[in-house]
């Protein structure tokens, strides 16, 4: 009985137990202080050096965008740094990010404090050399009242699957939901200065990430076919849809979310619940296309109450729902109309982590 007793306590010690939670990835520092290795600069010519514990980025004339990138690659994680930037100067942090010929493409959590035009929209989020502003904060007065104009400031940034979130000086700032960019470089940014021949600097210190892993897409249902769909229910997910249209529309649906294109691949509606909303793409608006342009890519995420639709990087709506159906729901999608040859469902795919 006693040697019973000790083999139930030993199980129970050493077992894991049930709700027990994994330690949270140690702190990495992404700059020892001292050197700049393992980081590259590319774009312009700014000059960087480590300095008194700090990266500094000096502005060099006749140059254009300049950054100061790690040569390793982050997808999940969390970030944290501190900068201090000349008033005069615009700079920012690239993340998921990469090289586009010889130009940096990527998310960039912007230092962007202009005195001038009166606009602070630090920890704000914008995509480098593509689609511009994505999360300006003009609708976040706490956030733009949180800079630190000429001072050091912090800032946090969580990136998880399609969802990617800041805080500036504690105060929550960008909350943004965008299934493109999962994994690439991070980057320190000098922006540039035309003509200006005086340098003005940015400085970046106590730079460290947790590395959280990455999601990539997952394929779980191909066709073509006029309809496809999946044969698991999706709760909180981000999915997929894949298409062609050729004289025919999509209509894409899950639980109470309901997504129709049309057939000029530019204009529908989105149904969510009780609300409608009709969407159009504008003439000229940058897509992120899928590999065959004559394609389009569809995808529908949800996060709690939180409902997103971007088509080809273009989001259509982003808003809050009704409690979804307990289990999920399975996605829906099928062409609307008689297409022509080519027209089809080419695939369905669910973000998932590795």
């Amino acid at each position: 009985m006693i040697m019973q007793t000790v083999l139930l306590a030993a199980m129970l010690l050493f077992s894991p137990q049930e709700g027990a939670q994994e330690a949270a990835p140690a702190w990495q520092d992404l700059f020892d202080g001292r050197t700049l290795d393992g980081w590259a600069r590319r774009g312009g010519a700014a000059l960087y050096c480590a300095e008194e514990g700090c990266i500094a980025g000096a502005s060099v004339p006749r140059t254009a965008n300049t950054f100061l990138c790690t040569e390793r690659l982050y997808g999940d994680f969390i970030l944290e740094y501190e900068f201090k930037v000349d008033p005069e100067l615009n700079s920012g942090v690239q993340i998921r990010s990469f090289l586009a010929g010889e130009r940096v493409t990527g998310y960039q959590v912007e230092i962007d404090m202009d005195p001038k035009r009166d606009r602070f929209w630090t920890a704000g989020l914008y995509e480098e050399r593509r689609r511009g502003w994505l999360d300006d904060l003009s609708d976040n007065e706490a956030a733009r009242a949180a800079h630190r104009l000429g001072e050091w400031n912090q800032v946090r940034v969580e990136a998880l699957g399609d969802r990617i979130r800041t805080w500036l000086n504690g105060v929550p700032a960008a909350d943004l939901v965008d299934p493109v960019l999962f994994e690439g470089f991070i980057g320190l940014q000098v922006h540039g200065v035309g003509e200006r021949a005086d340098p003005l600097v940015a400085r970046w210190r106590n730079l460290r990430i947790q590395d959280l892993g990455r999601h990539r897409w997952r394929r779980f249902l191909e066709g073509p076919a006029a309809a496809l769909e999946s044969a698991e229910a999706y709760l909180d997910a981000t999915l997929a849809i894949e298409f062609r249209l050729e004289g025919c529309g999509l209509v894409a649906s899950w639980g109470d979310i309901q997504v129709r294109v049309g057939a000029d691949r530019g204009s529908g509606e989105v149904r969510a619940g009780e609300v409608l909303l009709p969407w159009q793409i504008a003439a000229g608006q940058v897509q992120v296309m899928p590999a065959d342009p004559a394609s389009d890519r569809l995808t529908l995420s949800r996060h709690g109450r939180r409902v997103a639709a971007h088509l080809n990087g273009v989001r259509l709506a982003d808003l809050e729902t009704a409690e979804p159906a307990a289990g999920g729901s399975a996605l829906k999608a099928a062409l609307d109309g008689q297409g022509g040859a080519g027209a089809g469902i080419l695939l369905l795919e669910v973000l998932a982590p590795e």
